[in-house]
């Protein structure tokens, strides 16, 4: 070992180290951070279970959302064309429901694709949603 490093290896090694655990710890503030954003902003809203139906000028859906975060939606058209039937996961905010296809019979709707709708109101008996598409849709449970 040359005569410059000996003695300072030690130090150089300590301060390695330290750099690798301050290092380590922002990995893990960025990793924990979102988690627990996530936590805390989207949750599954016990009001929304159960069976929906909307009618609307162009069609509706009967739609059904269940506590474990799944759904499964038909909506029909009132133009003869053919029903879609949806299904996928499902979360809410203070403001939106997102929903996450994971299966489609529409050729529109992509599985792994994406959607969310912003929450007007949700009571006992509906909820009433604006689409992506500035619609709004009331729901109305199915007794």
């Amino acid at each position: 070992m040359p005569r410059a490093l000996r003695g300072k290896t030690g130090t150089l090694g300590a301060q390695m180290q330290l750099a690798s655990i301050r290092a380590l710890a922002v990995l893990l503030l960025i990793a924990l951070v979102p988690s627990i954003a996530l936590g805390q902003t989207y949750f599954r809203d016990p009001k929304l279970v159960g069976q929906w139906s909307y009618k609307g000028s162009e069609g509706g859906s009967n739609l059904k959302m269940s506590s474990d975060g799944t759904w499964s939606a038909t909506v029909f058209y009132t133009t003869g064309q053919s029903d879609d039937k949806f299904e996928g996961k499902w979360m809410r905010d203070d403001k939106f429901v997102y929903w996450m296809y994971t299966s489609s019979s529409s050729p529109k709707v992509k599985v792994g694709g994406r959607d969310k709708d912003r929450v007007i109101e949700v009571g006992q008996d509906h909820f009433e949603i604006e689409t992506s598409t500035n619609r709004r849709h009331t729901y109305f449970r199915v007794k």
